[in-house]
């Protein structure tokens, strides 16, 4: 997928995402954080564009997976990469503003996103 950022620029999104994930599942909040966190001048439009393309980056990449987290831990959602992201973009979409804590899904590195930190 080609970005619309520097490769440096993009690349700092993702390694940011992926080193939080070595240690715990990471959330669609967590990923605006560290947008925000390295970009802080950007527009609330800018970020949510930008968080979704590293979701999208990170998980048509198989860097990470997307699912929930119940009581028994994170559960990988049953479809294609391709479709997981779709999905992200239209429950984003719908909501209408940046996702809160437990909002929209959770990402899990795999261990080719273990491997690339």
């Amino acid at each position: 997928m080609e970005g619309t950022y520097p490769v440096t620029k993009l690349e700092a999104y993702i390694g940011e995402v992926l080193k939080r994930g070595l240690d715990d599942w990471i959330q669609a909040a967590e990923v605006v954080a560290v947008v925000q966190s390295i970009d802080s001048e950007a527009s609330v439009a800018e970020v949510q564009r930008v968080a979704l393309e590293v979701i999208d980056e990170l998980v048509c990449g198989d860097f990470m997976r997307a699912g929930d987290v119940t009581a028994e831990g994170f559960t990988e959602w049953p479809m294609t990469p391709s479709s997981a992201c779709r999905r992200i973009r239209t429950s984003w979409n719908a909501l209408g503003r940046l996702p809160e804590l437990g909002e929209i899904c959770w990402l899990a590195n795999t261990p080719r996103g273990d491997r690339r930190v």
